[in-house]
């Protein structure tokens, strides 16, 4: 019988020892302070300070109904749809558009 090469046996874990264990004693430590932080962004929230206020408003946002998911469209040299099957077509799309894109074509980063 071959070896598989880069696969593990059938019933062998590729994660043996699980996820990392997170500090429990920090964790329970930060969580008592959940109500007073919630508290504190509210007051802030309702705050003339615009930048203070957008922030406490985001962070509680986040906190009670999560990161909003973000939709991506990806479309072709002359504005055709790109459309993948499945993960890996989806990556060599994306490696085809970053090969044949210019650098003055890319969007800078602020």
């Amino acid at each position: 019988m071959t070896k598989r090469v880069g696969r593990f046996q059938p019933g062998q874990s590729g994660n043996p020892g699980g996820r990392p264990k997170e500090n429990a004693e920090v964790r329970d430590l930060a969580r008592q302070y959940t109500e007073e932080a919630i508290e504190r962004l509210a007051f802030w929230m309702q705050s003339d300070n615009a930048k203070a206020s957008v922030s406490a408003c985001q962070a509680i946002l986040s906190r009670g109904w999560g990161t909003p998911m973000q939709a991506v469209e990806l479309t072709g040299k002359d504005g055709e749809s790109l459309e993948a099957t499945n993960t890996r077509d989806l990556a060599r799309t994306i490696l085809h558009v970053l090969n044949s894109a210019q650098l003055e074509d890319l969007p800078s980063v602020h």
